[in-house]
């Protein structure tokens, strides 16, 4: 029931000289966008043998700045980029898209290159313990409607510092699963130094 919002962002390439952008060459990358815009909604109206409710939009400007004031308007459920690069490590540390919503204040799905979609089994909820006495409000939505579906399965997932005591992080938990309304994420404890690591283990 949810309705899908292409956003395509193109920006203006800053000339040393400042001059103006050539009509034909803004003509050009509008085009260029807004045919991408087009295929993408054709496709997911092919596949989805169009059930989904598709609206596009184009801005000029910044892809962080417009990607803020576009969501500021529009109030999604969740944000989904693609990433450039495969692997979690670019995912969590060297996406742009990641470095672009990194104070959004909504629920982003990064895609990583190449990933082909497959059905879902588990959610994972990587947070350290700020996050979880936080009560997740950004994520919370998104896992209870997750967490509904049949067959899939919730887990958050800790790393423990050498240092660290599971326990704090436990209670922390429980206090945040009875807010959950019914559902039941399992909890995980991971222990290393690297969180990319862990998480990739």
């Amino acid at each position: 029931g949810a309705e899908i919002q292409l956003l395509y962002i193109f920006q203006i390439p800053m000339s040393m000289s400042e001059v103006p952008m050539p009509e034909q060459a803004y003509d050009g990358l509008r085009n260029d966008g807004q045919a991408m815009l087009d295929n993408l909604s054709h496709e997911l109206l092919r596949r989805s043998r169009g059930k989904l409710r598709i609206h596009s939009d184009m801005e000029v400007g910044t892809v962080e700045g417009q990607i803020e004031k576009f969501c500021k308007e529009k109030e999604p459920l969740l944000v989904v980029m693609g990433a450039t690069g495969g692997g979690l490590e670019n995912a969590l540390t060297g996406s742009n898209s990641v470095r672009a919503v990194r104070h959004l204040p909504y629920p982003v799905l990064v895609v990583p290159e190449g990933v082909r979609f497959q059905s879902m089994r588990y959610v994972v909820v990587a947070c350290d313990h700020e996050d979880l006495s936080a009560g997740l409000p950004i994520a919370t939505p998104v896992l209870q409607l997750l967490g509904n579906m049949p067959d899939i399965r919730l887990e958050v997932v800790h790393v423990l510092r050498e240092d660290e005591s599971a326990t704090e992080f436990t209670l922390a938990y429980n206090h945040w699963k009875r807010e959950m309304r019914g559902l039941q994420p399992a909890l995980r404890f991971v222990r290393g130094g690297n969180i990319v690591e862990a998480m990739n283990e």
